[in-house]
């Protein structure tokens, strides 16, 4: 049996602790975030891909990109498994931070059903003001137990029915494809009302030229409004968490949240052709 020469065997074992130092400094330089599939529907001006320049999309890659910067860090993106809906993506990016394959992604706290396996913000970046959107012809919605008698309609709407249930409401919606057609499904009367982020819906009644056709109730909602960065119980984690808090709140105050919003849904606005290629092509 053929033995190794001690220099040999030390030069190895050298190369294994260099090699493991330099992940170790590697991952503490770096915050790795979960991104949805590339495949996976787009959900703007939130996260989608876009097939011609092979990047990640919208409010949620600039930001992560921006949280990393600012503390020093490199942001990375690690692709979670394909989606069929925001739902599954919420779910399958935080399957990435418990596998410990990223460790950081922006969810809701619903999704989030052990506390104590998790690290969630104080401080929520995406901060929904949510509205209503009726024909412009039809009386106002005057309480939230009249929407029981009407149907809503949206994009994958399991997360509001879930919500409006645990205030006793049981309510009825009409699937639509995209964000435009729930849009369109109320101009048109198929639909009695759309639950939106109030910036969404301005931006695309302007686009679609449906001014004049739909109005904002005055009932006010709150459904899924919140979502805050998520991590795992690491100390380093635990302590980034508190950074990205402070950061969030002076994005706040400075408006830079609603810029990266918008700009962001000028982008896809501009360019969501290039989303579709990994469908079609």
């Amino acid at each position: 049996m053929q033995t190794k020469k001690p220099g040999l065997l030390k030069s190895s074992l050298l190369l294994s602790i260099v090699t493991l130092i330099f992940c170790n400094f590697a991952t503490a330089d770096s915050m790795r975030f979960s991104v949805s599939n590339k495949l996976s529907p787009p959900v703007p001006p939130y996260q989608w891909y876009d097939f011609c320049t092979s990047s990640y999309q919208g409010f949620n890659k600039e930001l992560y990109q921006r949280l990393a910067s600012d503390l020093g860090l490199k942001a990375e993106f690690i692709e979670s498994k394909y989606a069929v809906n925001a739902t599954d993506m919420q779910r399958y990016n935080l399957e990435l931070i418990a596998s410990g394959q990223t460790s950081f992604s922006l969810s809701h706290p619903a999704f989030i059903k052990d506390s104590s396996k998790w690290v969630v913000g104080a401080q929520p970046p995406l901060n929904f003001d949510q509205v209503i959107v009726i024909l412009a012809e039809r009386d106002d919605i005057r309480q939230l137990a009249d929407l029981q008698a009407l149907m809503g309609t949206g994009v994958d709407t399991t997360s509001d029915i879930h919500e409006f249930k645990k205030i006793g409401l049981d309510l009825q919606f009409k699937e639509a494809a995209t964000l435009s057609e729930a849009l369109q499904t109320v101009s048109r009367g198929d639909a009695d009302y759309w639950i939106a982020p109030k910036f969404l819906a301005l931006n695309l009644i302007e686009e679609l030229a449906l001014e004049g056709q739909v109005k904002f109730s005055h009932l006010k909602v709150s459904t899924l409004s919140d979502f805050y960065m998520v991590t795992s119980t690491t100390e380093r984690n635990r302590q980034l968490i508190n950074q990205i808090d402070t950061l969030v709140v002076k994005y706040r105050e400075a408006g830079y949240i609603d810029f990266l919003k918008i700009n962001a849904l000028k982008t896809w606005l501009s360019n969501k052709s290039c989303a579709q290629q990994g469908a079609t092509g």
